[in-house]
């Protein structure tokens, strides 16, 4: 009967040990979707939860990009502790949310997710908030190939594919500055690629801006 009680009691006691394992990890877990304040390791990467997807992973230096003083102006309207950081953020490889970081020093604080949207169908470039032209062809006669586009198209937009920002193509022209091998166009607000789609005012949906 001793070694029965025995039995039962370990039993329960590596039950509870499994259960604090788990609510550890949960902790931990939920800390890193909070964002909380992150220690960057040596190689300035640091781990991050998406708190939109639950995915897990370990951000690196190079998937961090700056924010533009309008997107800075953006956040900080949101998120009012983020006034006067270093803002850099993250686009989560799973989902695309924008999660923003403030960096100092050795470590990256959280400061929200998706503390502001693309501009969709606006007038205005969506980086430089230049008024855009609209293009004197019809829908879709150059998407996939902009540098046949006839005359000066600096003033035109792009719609991205993957964030639905729209901006000018000078603005993609300068963030690109020759970071693509074929010399495609990258979006100033996710830097992603191609910008291939001219922005076409008044159009009901993305999918009416493809060729």
């Amino acid at each position: 009967m001793t070694t029965i009680q025995t039995g039962a009691s370990i039993g329960a006691i590596l039950v509870l040990l499994i259960m604090a394992l788990l609510f550890l990890r949960r902790a931990i877990a939920s800390g890193a979707v909070k964002g909380g304040d992150h220690a960057r390791n040596r190689d300035g990467t640091f781990p991050h939860v998406c708190s939109v997807c639950g995915d897990e992973t370990l951000i690196t230096p190079e998937a961090l990009h700056s924010l533009s003083s309008a997107e800075k102006a953006l956040a900080v309207r949101e998120c009012a502790q983020a006034l006067g950081k270093d803002l850099v953020e993250y686009v989560c490889r799973s989902c695309d949310a924008s999660h923003c970081f403030s960096i100092s020093g050795g470590r990256a604080v959280a400061m929200g997710v998706n503390l502001y949207e693309g501009q969709r169908f606006g007038s205005r470039c969506g980086e430089c908030q230049r008024e855009l032209v609209a293009p004197p062809w019809e829908l879709g006669r150059y998407d996939g190939r902009i540098n046949s586009a006839p005359g000066p198209i600096d003033a035109l937009g792009l719609v991205c594919r993957h964030c639905d920002a729209v901006c000018c193509v000078a603005c993609c022209e300068y963030v690109t500055r020759k970071r693509t091998d074929d010399g495609t166009l990258l979006c100033p607000r996710c830097f992603r690629g191609p910008q291939d789609v001219f922005f076409i005012p008044n159009a009901s949906s993305l999918g009416n801006q493809s060729a």
